[in-house]
């Protein structure tokens, strides 16, 4: 009996390494198409792997933020020396000013994540990404309220004449479906209702060429193609 258990444990640690390097793959875009789709339909299926990825994000988005603490606090310190070495009587300007710039890193670090959402990079219709950060937000993102970095998963399928938009997790409140052109322009959107995870469109009423789309007040978007 205690040998199964063993078998077992290494088994299940063995399926959870494989798990950790298919995520790390998927991140540095290592997989081809085909292994991309089967990873994205795994995530809508498989609760404890998506639970896994999203984890996986979060460790990225830590990294991040320690960086940017760690480049702050260097320029501090090299403004005070300087500050030191050419007049001493300013040194009381420099720790007022170095006090009010560690106030003001929360906020900092808030709007750089706010802002994964607005610039548009390019992307696989089977691969989702954060955007590089801008710090002046859009003017029609006036009204959607905070942010949310990184917990969304957006999947894209086309099927027949029509393609089908997917979410993981369903959406908390009322919210609104965008697409776009390349260009930032404004192509389509339709109300989502609170729990919604899914809707379809006719190719009909979107125009050809590659578009990209996303859930307003989640900073996460995807491309596709109209042919």
């Amino acid at each position: 009996m205690i040998r199964k258990l063993k078998i077992i444990t290494i088994k299940m640690e063995t399926n959870k390494n494989n798990d950790i390097e298919l995520i790390e793959q998927y991140i540095d875009g290592e997989l081809t198409t085909d292994e991309k789709k089967d990873f994205n339909r795994r995530l809508e299926s498989d609760s404890s792997f998506a639970k896994l990825y999203r984890f996986r994000l979060k460790i990225k988005t830590d990294l991040q933020k320690a960086e940017q603490y760690r480049q702050v606090s260097n320029k501090i310190a090299d403004s005070v020396k300087r500050v030191k070495q050419k007049q001493h009587r300013k040194i009381g300007y420099a720790i007022a000013a170095t006090v009010a710039l560690l106030i003001a890193i929360p906020g900092f670090l808030t709007i750089t994540k706010q802002q994964d959402n607005i610039n548009i990079a390019k992307t696989d219709s089977t691969k989702t990404e954060l955007l590089a950060p801008k710090i002046k937000q859009p003017k029609n993102y006036a009204n959607t309220g905070k942010y949310v970095a990184s917990n969304m998963i957006l999947t894209t399928k086309i099927k027949n004449d029509s393609i089908i938009f997917s979410w993981q997790p369903p959406v908390e409140k009322r919210t609104v479906l965008i697409i776009r052109k390349p260009n930032d322009s404004e192509v389509f959107r339709q109300e989502i209702k609170q729990g919604t995870k899914q809707v379809t469109l006719k190719n009909s009423n979107l125009p050809k060429g590659k578009l990209i789309w996303h859930i307003d007040g989640y900073a996460i978007k995807d491309s596709f193609s109209i042919k």
